[in-house]
């Protein structure tokens, strides 16, 4: 029926809406240049592919001069056909063609043609980005309920290719969580891990993990304390110094005072408890180490000290000689003196051998008393 200027065609199979300049497709009231109220179909046969295409006025061709497009595509698979869906983009003056692909597994390729996993993204960096004032949350779910299983894990990998070789797809690294149990019945049985893999000689395996309780387990998977270091044992002769279980280092020295050490705390108060590291003792490479008591100090009062001249408890005066110094206390030195001193009473003993007998000779001040 024609009403004016607009056509009907068997109640609402086909509108026209003349004064909006609208055409409708299965209803009588379009409301934009063309509404369809159904589906569209378009027929594409195996090796054809047929876009829905946005272009400019004037002469241009979509994907090559200008325009967009979404592309259903249909190549010959099995006897029959499989169907993909592109997306194609123009950016003037720079780049135009596919940016996106469906394949026919669902797979989504974004820079590729042939995406090999559900989202495949190649050329560029990826972006996630979120304004929420509070918990940005990325979720990486694995949804196996497998009874009797605890091998469900979640891994990120970062993988490269070797010089020449774009086919090899190695991990350099990667982090992984994991269940430390099967998660079944209680909320007790719900504990996981988060293990971290780097590559050597082309094999990635675990070098560090934190468990469950909190620990963190380096060179192997048991924890064997808040902090667990497995390692091959080194040898004396191999060099005891450059190739330790555990190695503190300074970033910068100070001289006669300058502290590498570890502090053990006995309170949930600051500065309660003992220090024990290396002191440097003057400018070059000596160093002493040293024991320090902190009650309720920072800096604490040195009790033990070990340098190259022995053992010293007490006191840090290794006097050659055959006292202590002014300070009481008492040192062992490799030389073979034992030196104590007490209010100004000293007393040592030295190994001696006279006649072929070797024994120890004690004397208090100058005076032998033993």
């Amino acid at each position: 029926s024609i009403t004016g200027n607009d056509l009907e065609i068997d109640s609402g199979t086909l509108s026209v809406d003349a004064s909006n300049n609208r055409v409708g497709i299965g209803t009588t009231s379009p409301v934009e240049k063309l509404t369809v109220d159904g589906g569209i179909r378009l027929v594409t046969a195996n090796g054809e592919t047929n876009r829905i295409t946005s272009l400019p006025s004037g002469s241009y061709t979509v994907g090559v001069s200008g325009g967009a497009a979404i592309g259903f595509t249909r190549t010959a698979d099995g006897g029959g056909g499989s169907d993909q869906i592109i997306f194609e983009t123009h950016h003037q003056g720079n780049s135009h063609g596919e940016r996106m692909r469906i394949d026919k597994d669902g797979n989504v390729g974004i820079g590729t043609t042939s995406p090999s996993s559900k989202l495949n993204v190649q050329g560029g960096n990826l972006i996630v980005q979120n304004d929420t004032n509070g918990q940005a949350i990325h979720q990486f779910q694995n949804r196996n309920t497998t009874s009797g299983s605890s091998a469900m894990t979640n891994e990120l990998h970062f993988n490269f290719a070797r010089t020449g070789t774009p086919t090899m797809n190695l991990s350099a690294a990667r982090i992984i969580a994991g269940k430390e149990r099967e998660w079944v019945g209680a909320a007790s049985n719900q504990d996981g891990f988060l293990a971290f893999h780097t590559c050597l000689n082309e094999t990635p395996s675990e070098k560090m993990r934190i468990d469950s309780s909190g620990d963190m387990i380096l060179g192997s998977t048991s924890s064997l304390a808040r902090l667990t270091v497995s390692k091959v044992q080194n040898t004396t002769s191999g060099g005891t110094f450059t190739n330790p279980h555990i190695r503190l280092n300074a970033t910068s020295t100070t001289n006669n005072t300058g502290f590498t050490g570890i502090a053990y705390s006995v309170s949930t108060l600051s500065n309660f408890g003992w220090t024990a590291g290396a002191q440097r003792v003057a400018s070059g490479t000596t160093a002493a180490f040293v024991f320090r008591f902190h009650n309720n100090s920072a800096t604490g009062t040195e009790t033990v000290r070990i340098n190259s001249d022995g053992l010293a408890v007490g006191t840090t005066n290794f006097n050659t000689g055959n006292n202590a110094g002014s300070d009481d206390g008492a040192v062992l030195r490799t030389s073979g003196h034992i030196v104590a001193r007490n209010d100004a009473i000293m007393y040592t003993a030295k190994s001696i051998t006279t006649g072929g007998v070797t024994g120890m000779r004690f004397m208090s001040a100058q005076t032998q008393i033993g």
